[in-house]
């Protein structure tokens, strides 16, 4: 038996109804906080793996110093939740679990809806 494929979790900045559903999460998940999500990690007491955004809906943007970053322009085509999303599909992950990606932003929701038809056509689920 091979060794079991890793999920790659990605944490927006919308709101989480139940931060208590964050604690079920496996410690083998590759955690990429998606800009703001970064605080409900934090909050949640969660390993990070990865911070990804332009740094606008974090609080304090200074808060993503000691973490594996990588800054995005604020004037992009893409959210930091699909940037996410293109960085774990590159490292190679096909099984992805989206959290903080509705009830935020409404154009923020519907291009996470989008992200989701994004990753099925790319083979992941």
């Amino acid at each position: 038996m091979g060794k079991p494929v890793k999920r790659c979790v990605i944490l927006g900045a919308a709101p989480l109804a139940d931060m208590e559903n964050l604690h079920g999460l496996s410690p083998e998940d590759y955690l990429i906080c998606a800009d703001g999500g970064l605080e409900a990690a934090e909050k949640a007491g969660l390993r990070v793996d990865y911070v990804i955004g332009d740094f606008d809906s974090l609080s304090d943007p200074s808060q993503a110093e000691g973490y594996l970053v990588e800054r995005l322009p604020v004037a992009k085509d893409e959210t930091d939740t699909f940037a996410a999303v293109r960085h774990g599909l590159h490292l190679g992950f096909r099984d992805f679990l989206l959290l903080g990606g509705l009830g935020g932003r409404f154009d923020h929701t519907f291009a996470n809806i989008s992200t989701l038809l994004y990753l099925q056509k790319q083979g992941a689920r």
